[in-house]
Parts: structure tokens; sequence; C-alpha cells
């Protein structure tokens, strides 16, 4: 997964995803997994 073993910005991982926007990438990735982006990365360092 791009957020895990990128460190790409969420404008460049939403734009490869092609989604119109970063804040849309955000919505959709909260909507999924229950947590933004970041707090996804962050937990993901820390495992």
């Amino acid at each position: 997964m791009l957020l895990l073993h990128s460190d790409q910005s969420l404008v460049d991982i939403a734009n490869l995803l092609s989604f119109s926007s970063q804040s849309q990438f955000s919505v959709v990735f909260k909507k999924e997994t229950g947590m933004t982006s970041s707090e996804f990365r962050r937990q993901a360092e820390d495992l």
C-alpha cells in the first residue's frame, strides 16, 4: 500500500489513485478505515 511503503505526499497518492483531490481521497479513506491517512501512517510506524 502506498501509504505504508512510500514517502509520497497524500496529494501525490490521491492523484495516482485518480481522485480529483486530496480531500476527496481523505474522505473516502476515513470512511473505509475509520481513521485519517495520517493516523494510519503513524499507527503503521508504531508497529
